[in-house]
């Protein structure tokens, strides 16, 4: 669920598998307007990349 939360901003949704499909395709053709603020598969990973992880405690 956290990567559906991701990559979609929801915690129900259709299959995930769909929706990076979706998400990847909407990213490279270029049909989204600028003004929805959308993030590519790219934009997104990069920006997993730059989290300082460590700087969390996942442990409860």
């Amino acid at each position: 669920m956290p990567l559906q939360l991701l990559l979609t901003g929801k915690l129900h949704g259709p299959e995930i598998s769909g929706s990076i499909i979706l998400i990847y395709k909407a990213g490279i053709c270029g049909v989204i307007s600028p003004q929805a603020s959308f993030k590519t598969l790219d934009k997104r990973f990069k920006m997993l990349r730059e989290i300082a992880w460590e700087a969390y405690n996942f442990e409860k």
